[in-house]
């Protein structure tokens, strides 16, 4: 519509120009401005064209303006394109990149990895090879030493009852110091020897977890310098067991009359003596020490000292320990002696009742009724072969008999090995620790320790009328004839 008006008012104006030309009035000129012919026109003809110019050009400039954005935003929209491809471009290559620097880091890890395990498969069994011949040497050693010696004649002196014969009389504190000097050596090469075993065992760990993580990252460490270490710590080991080597050749030439079998040979020697740990020989054999305590003055004036305490039950700074063990842990002994609770062992306790004869004495606190004593004249335990079997006699104190009415001649038994007479029970399963069970017990002084006066729970108890329920428990040995032989000789 728009370009038909237009076309309609070109057309008034060329008619109106050729109208013009033809006068005579007009030059033809075809430079002359058309401006000054529109001057000739009328005033609606001229602003009728005007106003058509003004709307085409507007509508021009329009169209222009509307192109322009429509390519204004094309260009951005390609630029925003470019921009994202660029972006995604970039964050792809770096990934590559990452990965590439950690599958390179992870090749030289397991290279160096690699690296230490050759060092540790040519360290390791240069150390095994010291320590095995070292070892060796001991046996040997040991082998030499263990061959009976025969004591050298002796002119007649007042003797312990535990001892057979003598020379001078003894001093037992050369060889505590002795003992205190070979047990802390042996603590010492126990503890290096755990150090080594927990340094291999670290090493060997991160080798394993630096295998199963190869693409963690972390802080590495030098594993050169811990097989170094390792190697030192070998050689250290090495150098104290040939200081214990030499100590023992010369702890072996001590004759075996000469050592202390229980409690009462120290209190024997020395009744000044305090209660404490103190290394006995059960077996008169040099090289098997035993660390017990000895109460050297329940009294209070060393009279009545000299007693081997093989079992200690008090809730202390220590702590508790557990007493629901095997038959080999009860053989052997448990516990540390001095340190809260302890069992001596059924094995040193055979090869001590049954060198000579022995008492027993228990002294107890009920956690009401307060303290209680029981005595037994005869107390033996025979060979493993017989299971431990106990032989007792001769009770005196404040409490029932029920220790022997109840288990004497029964063998010992643990949860792991049921000499009870229960066909339908285990009672050293059922009370938590080995005893001389009897289709179940009067007494039982390794069950748990008690926590309430309940005389229903499975704890340490005592039948005396009705149950005392301990808390406080020490069953002790010495040989029957020892206070009479030191009562005498004190007044000689």
């Amino acid at each position: 519509m728009r370009c038909c008006s237009m076309c309609a008012a070109w057309l008034v104006v060329t008619f109106s120009l050729a109208s013009l030309a033809n006068s005579e009035n007009v030059r033809d000129d075809p430079l002359l401005p058309i401006w000054r012919y529109l001057d000739h026109f009328s005033g609606d003809v001229v602003k009728t064209v005007r106003l058509k110019m003004k709307s085409y050009l507007r509508a021009t400039q329009d169209n222009i303006e509307r192109q322009f954005q429509t390519f204004v935003s094309r260009v951005k929209a390609k630029t925003s394109q470019v921009q994202h491809n660029l972006i995604h471009n970039l964050f792809t290559q770096r990934i590559k990149l990452a990965q590439v620097a950690e599958s390179l880091k992870a090749s030289l890890r397991q290279l160096y990895v690699e690296k230490v395990k050759t060092e540790l498969d040519s360290a390791v069994p240069a150390v095994e090879q010291k320590l095995e011949n070292v070892i060796m040497t001991l046996e040997r050693q040991l082998a030499d030493t263990v061959a009976p010696q025969v004591p050298a004649a002796a002119p007649p002196q007042v003797t312990s009852p535990s001892q057979e014969t003598s020379t001078q009389p003894h001093d037992f504190t050369v060889l505590d110091e002795l003992s205190n000097t070979i047990t802390a050596m042996l603590d010492d090469i126990t503890d290096k020897l755990s150090l080594l075993n927990a340094g291999v065992n670290t090493t060997r760990n991160a080798l394993v977890s630096m295998d199963a993580n190869s693409g963690s990252s972390g802080r590495e460490k030098d594993y050169e310098s811990i097989c170094e270490e390792l190697a030192d710590d070998a050689d250290q080991l090495i150098m104290h067991t040939e200081e214990f080597r030499d100590i023992m050749d010369y702890y072996s030439s001590i004759e075996d009359n000469e050592l202390p079998r229980d409690c009462s040979d120290h209190h024997w020697y020395h009744p000044e003596a305090r209660s404490g740990v103190y290394t006995i020989y059960p077996t008169r054999n040099a090289q098997m020490p035993v660390r017990v305590w000895c109460d050297m003055d329940e009294c209070g004036d060393g009279s009545d000292g000299g007693w081997t305490v093989l079992l200690r039950r008090q809730n202390t700074s220590w702590g508790l320990t557990n007493f629901n063990r095997s038959w080999a842990e009860y053989a052997g002994g448990f516990g540390r002696a001095g340190e809260g609770e302890w069992w001596l062992g059924l094995r040193w306790l055979h090869a001590l009742t049954y060198a000579q004869p022995y008492q027993v004495r228990f002294l107890m606190r009920d956690m009401v009724r307060g303290r209680f004593k029981a005595e037994y004249l005869t107390f033996r335990v025979e060979d493993e072969a017989d299971n431990f079997r106990l032989v007792v006699d001769g009770f005196s104190g404040n409490v029932s008999d029920a220790f022997k009415a109840k288990h004497a001649g029964l063998p010992f038994s643990t949860p792991d090995r049921d000499n009870d007479n229960c066909n339908t029970c285990s009672c050293a399963a059922n009370n938590l620790g080995g005893w001389w069970y009897n289709v179940c017990h009067w007494t039982t002084l390794t069950a748990p320790f008690p926590t309430a006066h309940d005389h229903s729970k499975r704890v340490m108890k005592w039948l005396s009328g009705s149950w005392l329920v301990l808390d406080d428990v020490t069953m002790k040995i010495r040989p029957t004839s020892y206070a009479k032989a030191f009562s005498s000789s004190s007044g000689n």
